[in-house]
């Protein structure tokens, strides 16, 4: 089993899906923890959003990333506590002046986009659909 992150990162390489051109977007990843921390994957999304757009990184990255405050139950149980560490994550992204931030966890994207006022949130996946060519022809 491989994570969209990782497809995707294999897709793009190998040229099986057809992209519009690099982007002048910048955009800042927020690392999620069972994907970073638990999988150890934290290369495969930002090589694909490298690939599409410039990446501009937070102070915080990677094993260090801040969490998004939606993981454990904490949404659920502690929604203020959960809105408030959101508030933290977003404030750093947004001091990368990014135009977007991306994310590769469907809880952080909902508690990061509930959490933000000037900054769009996206999944990966959803990143990478805005830039599908459906103009050329398909690849086989």
């Amino acid at each position: 089993m491989i994570h969209i992150s990782q497809l995707l990162e294999q897709l793009i390489k190998e040229d099986k899906i057809n992209l519009k051109g690099n982007s002048n977007k910048k955009v800042t990843y927020h690392d999620p923890c069972h994907l970073g921390r638990h999988a150890g994957e934290y290369e495969a999304p930002r090589n694909v959003i490298q690939s599409l757009s410039s990446l501009v990184e937070m102070d915080n990255i990677k094993e260090k990333a801040r969490c998004c405050g939606s993981g454990g139950g904490v949404k659920s149980a502690y929604c203020d506590l959960s809105n408030s560490i959101a508030d933290l994550r977003i404030k750093e992204a947004e001091e990368t002046d990014a135009d977007l931030l991306v994310t590769a966890c469907p809880f952080c994207k909902l508690n990061l986009s509930q959490n933000s006022d000037n900054l769009d949130v996206l999944d990966l996946s959803e990143f990478v659909l805005g830039y599908l060519d459906s103009d050329k022809e398909e690849l086989q």
